[in-house]
């Protein structure tokens, strides 16, 4: 995985599998570092320490299309689904990297030929999930691993772009879908109300703003937090004077 040389799989739930593996192998590690104070830490900062994850991201990327390549006309419904659902979760993974390593100069539409990817991958798995509904009406759908909400709100919320978060909001709302504690439904509103979170602020700070310069609309940008009943969408918005208070807003979601 490490090394100069391409990855290779010999299948897409080979891929998805190792995939997995590895997301919950960075999410323990990461963690074991934040937390065990006891841990001798490493003279390099955390940052530093995952400067890799970009390259290995891409890699893994490239690796999935090359067995869609070679695959894809003999694919199942269920392994389309599946390789459509590892490719919009890798590129999403890819994008939030590269934005860390290159932050605070880059923002998530510095990737719009991606984040067009993303949506049409969106648009492809919801697709598949109502074709292989036999009944006539829509049904709810629960899965107990993560697919596509997660990042789909994550695009939605994020970009700036209008067609783009359009059309992310519109995959979210094609079908009801419960992903473990993510509810499309949920995750549509929460992205709306961002937008018009964006616009309000927006509008109250257009009088004093230098308008020759990007204004940041958010000091922290949103943060939604989802539990067995709902969510709660944290935000604070950029002060509008230097020695504004900064004030941290809570919104609550049901479903």
């Amino acid at each position: 995985m490490y090394g100069d040389g391409p990855l290779s799989f010999s299948s897409i739930d080979e891929a998805k599998s190792i995939w997995e593996y590895g997301a919950c192998l960075f999410s323990g590690t990461l963690d074991t570092k934040l937390s065990d104070e006891s841990m001798q830490l490493p003279q390099k900062p955390l940052k530093d320490q995952r400067s890799h994850l970009p390259n290995l991201t891409s890699k893994f990327y490239f690796a999935v299309e090359k067995v869609i390549q070679s695959q894809g006309s003999n694919f199942t419904q269920r392994e389309e689904l599946a390789a459509a659902t590892l490719q919009l979760n890798v590129l999403v993974t890819w994008i939030s990297f590269e934005i860390e390593f290159r932050c605070p100069n880059a923002t998530w539409d510095d990737f719009m030929p991606q984040l067009k990817e993303v949506v049409l991958l969106g648009e492809r798995i919801v697709s598949l999930i109502l074709s292989g509904n036999d009944n006539e009406q829509k049904t709810s759908a629960f899965c107990l691993e993560s697919s596509y909400i997660l990042p789909i709100y994550a695009v939605a919320s994020n970009s700036q772009d209008p067609d783009i978060r359009r059309r992310a909001i519109a995959v979210l709302r094609s079908v009801s879908r419960q992903e473990g504690l993510w509810n499309s439904f949920l995750a549509a509103d929460a992205a709306e109300r961002v937008i018009q979170i964006e616009e309000q602020v927006a509008r109250d700070m257009s009088a004093c703003a230098n308008s020759s310069r990007k204004t940041e609309l958010f000091s922290v940008r949103p943060l939604l937090r989802i539990d067995a009943k709902g969510g709660r969408l944290h935000y604070t918005p950029t002060a509008r004077g230097e020695h504004s208070p900064r004030e941290v807003v809570e919104e609550v979601f049901k479903w």
